[in-house]
């Protein structure tokens, strides 16, 4: 960071045209850099994958058929980090503009207990239907996945209630699990708040936040009709049974309560009205 203020006049002088011993230092540490905070983060899994990828940019021309490329100097390719589509580009203004903002509208959400409301508005809807607590984590990963847009915070949320009522109606932990953590997956696909992919879709190819987030609800539909389906005929071929109506949380209290979605209605409105995903 230090490296790209100081010299910041001559990057955008020699961009894509010059570099200098310090540019491809600078730009090789920055990468090694990053790919520990991913390791660190998320584990080994994604800077392994981004190890394989900058691989194959340096033996792209011994690569056969459709593989095959020109190849990249080692030169070119680490001064790339100084580029609008590097470490400092397009994700990194996003991620500190955009999607900071609705990582923080899903934790005051959460912290608000509406994703305790979430749970029990579906475990009073549909716990007492065959395989009812699967489908209360299918349907509660839907409503909170449109408020979270994250994958793990759907998991966390959710999944402490759910996973433990699968298990008392007689689902296996395998089973039980892997139906929350498909069900918080489609966090990712959920309107009105997505992954941050679609905040870098938006900026990349400037179509609007709104129009993106339209595009996502028909495939969203899709991916939870595909998880209640798949519920409701492993309910049918073990002869899973939900709860006693007595033992879920009313649901005329439950329905009270809607108004706490009200953020999520005003957020929806004012992407449709035009507004920027930061004045929403």
């Amino acid at each position: 960071g230090v490296y790209v203020t100081v010299e910041i006049d001559d990057l955008l002088f020699r961009a894509g045209a010059q570099w200098t011993p310090g540019d491809v230092l600078m730009g090789v540490v920055g990468t090694l850099i990053v790919m520990e905070f991913a390791r660190r983060t998320s584990g080994l899994a994604l800077p392994v994958l981004a190890g394989i990828f900058i691989v194959y940019c340096f033996v792209g021309p011994w690569m056969p058929g459709v593989l095959r490329h020109n190849g990249f100097g080692v030169q070119r390719f680490f001064t790339y980090i100084y580029s609008e589509y590097g470490i400092f580009g397009v994700t990194t203004q996003v991620s500190s503009s955009y999607i900071v903002l609705f990582v923080a509208f899903a934790a005051f959400l959460t912290l608000s207990r509406v994703g305790d409301y979430i749970n029990d508005l579906c475990n009073a809807l549909f716990g007492w239907t065959r395989g009812g607590p699967a489908k209360a984590a299918v349907a509660s990963g839907a409503l909170f996945g449109s408020i979270s847009g994250s994958s793990v915070a759907n998991v966390v949320a959710s999944g402490m209630v759910t996973i433990p009522m699968m298990r008392k109606v007689g689902y296996d932990r395998a089973t039980a699990a892997a139906i929350e953590a498909t069900s918080s997956t489609g966090g990712q696909i959920t309107p009105p708040v997505l992954g941050a992919g679609a905040f870098l879709m938006a900026e990349i190819t400037g179509i609007p936040y709104a129009e993106i987030a339209l595009a996502a609800v028909i495939p969203a539909l899709l991916f939870y009709v595909g998880c209640w389906i798949h519920v409701d005929y492993h309910a049918i071929r073990l002869g899973l049974r939900g709860f006693n109506r007595s033992e879920l949380p009313p649901l005329n209290r439950m329905l009270v309560m809607l108004y706490l979605f009200s953020p999520i209605v005003v957020l929806v409105w004012a992407l449709v009205a035009g507004y920027s995903p930061f004045r929403a």
